[in-house]
């Protein structure tokens, strides 16, 4: 993980360093005993950063992990919600990278609610 935040906050840096291949997503669903599933598949998962890009995460095989794109309340856009408020707050100064990327890996779901809401 990076802690660099003039780095982590260039526009445009998650998308520069966003690469996970497909050998990668399969060996993530193989990791967790699921099978990748088609791209339009109503019960789709994606392959996620636990840590984001954007809060200084890597592509690591340890960071990744399948996340539903069609839990209520519980999904992929939800916890990208998250991710850009932790960005912003990162950036504007006003929460510490480290704090940020506990909060996250620890219980994103609990994070959520204490900075974007129920």
């Amino acid at each position: 993980m990076t802690t660099d935040i003039e780095l982590i906050c260039t526009p445009g840096y998650a998308s520069s360093v966003r690469h996970v291949d497909r050998w990668a997503r399969a060996a993530v669903f193989a990791r967790y005993g699921l099978t990748e599933p088609r791209r339009y598949d109503p019960d789709g998962a994606v392959v996620d950063h636990l840590v984001p890009l954007e809060l200084g995460g890597s592509n690591d095989f340890t960071n990744l992990w399948p996340q539903s794109e069609h839990a209520t309340g519980l999904d992929a856009a939800t916890k990208d919600r998250l991710e850009n408020r932790l960005h912003a707050l990162v950036c504007a100064g006003e929460l510490p990278i480290a704090e940020a990327q506990h909060e996250i890996a620890a219980d994103w779901i609990a994070a959520y609610r204490r900075y974007v809401g129920q």
